[in-house]
This record gives structure tokens, C-alpha cells and sequence, in this order.
């Protein structure tokens, strides 16, 4: 995505997913947000 440059197209879906991980178990939420917050900063 980043080297096609459509990062801001997904990032309003990308954040909304980490938020709806956050009840997830065995670190699934922590991991995604570390993931999510590489390509888009808080």
C-alpha cells in the first residue's frame, strides 16, 4: 500500500479495525495497532 500510495485510502478503515480488536484476546489487538501505527501515526 505504501509503495503504491494508497495508504490514505484505507487508513479511516485501518484505524477502525484496531478499534474493534480491542476485546480480542492473546495480544491479536496489541499486534495489530503496532502494525497500524507503523504506517499511520496516532
Amino acid at each position: 500500500m505504501k509503495k503504491e500510495n494508497i495508504l490514505d485510502k484505507f487508513k479511516i478503515r485501518a484505524v477502525k479495525v484496531v478499534r474493534d480488536t480491542i476485546n480480542i484476546g492473546w495480544g491479536f489487538h496489541d499486534y495489530l495497532g503496532q502494525v497500524c501505527w507503523e504506517f499511520y501515526e496516532e
